[in-house]
């Protein structure tokens, strides 16, 4: 737990760093991007996406094994809070934005309840009467953030459609027995369909692991986290059970999960988790 949390803190001061000034690793798909693309934070992962998928995952671990009893005082919670959420909403990904907001308004309803209608309000007052650039610039991001959470007149979600789409169709071409590690680029280079814009990642672990391994394993995965669902539930382990199902909807925001290896990790920890917690019953 401490060296998820010593990655957490790098992590975050890491993307603030690109954030401020565009600078990238040599892995970051934006490390030749135009100047206005660049303040987006990849931190050691190919794109935003990824970093976010994974920062979301480190969040809830360390927040659910270092609060267990959810004590943390409300100024704790409030800085944690709005320095993560400003972090994902510089990521670009809207579904480890989502998922991140839920998590803590799961673990602290009253006061992230609290918090953001005292700041929302204070943030008015101060802009009705002390009006200004950064205030209209405020409210503009504000807009901006709205219609990207709307998930509407978004090429990449159109673009997912199809990826989806053609992940499903794959059953049939390949009997079900899915084409072998690492061939969904290969499967998706062979569709003649500019609805794909070129795009060979299928941005879902699921459909990734039924175009390459098949729909036996992915029933078989699939099954798994129905079971760790079912067991934490029983054990009325809450924070292991939203964590478990935040994880698995966070995996359809990656690029591909042969880049994200630490996803694994987290299955392993879920896993594990709910080992000790039935030896404990």
């Amino acid at each position: 737990k401490y060296v998820i949390f010593l990655f957490y803190l790098l992590y975050a001061l890491y993307s603030i760093y690109e954030i401020t000034t565009g600078s990238h690793l040599p892995t970051s798909d934006l490390i030749d991007a135009p100047w206005w693309m660049r303040h987006v934070p990849t931190v050691v992962y190919f794109n935003p996406n990824d970093f976010a998928f994974v920062f979301t995952l480190m969040l809830m671990y360390v927040l659910s094994v270092f609060d267990k009893d959810k004590s943390f005082s409300s100024i704790w919670v409030l800085c944690l809070f709005l320095v993560h959420m400003f972090i994902m909403y510089k990521s670009q990904s809207r579904l480890s934005f989502l998922m991140s907001f839920f998590f803590f308004l799961y673990r602290y309803p009253r006061k992230i309840v609290f918090t953001s209608i005292s700041a929302l309000m204070l943030f008015f007052v101060l802009g009705f009467f002390f009006e200004s650039a950064w205030y209209m610039q405020a409210m503009d991001d504000l807009v901006k953030l709205k219609s990207d959470l709307s998930f509407n007149e978004r090429q990449s979600t159109s673009v997912r459609f199809y990826l989806y789409k053609y992940a499903i169709l794959s059953i049939f071409s390949s009997y079900g027995f899915g084409y072998g590690i690492d061939y969904s680029s290969e499967y998706y280079r062979s569709i003649n369909d500019m609805n794909l814009h070129y795009i060979v990642d299928p941005h879902s672990f699921i459909f990734e692991l039924l175009i390459n391994s098949g729909l036996f394993s992915t029933i078989f995965y699939i099954c798994l986290n129905i079971f760790l669902l079912f067991k934490n539930w029983i054990y009325s382990s809450h924070d292991v059970l939203i964590q478990i199902v935040i994880f698995n909807l966070l995996l359809f925001s990656s690029s591909s999960s042969l880049f994200i290896w630490p996803v694994y990790l987290f299955l392993i920890l879920y896993i594990c988790k709910t080992a000790q917690l039935e030896n404990e019953h």
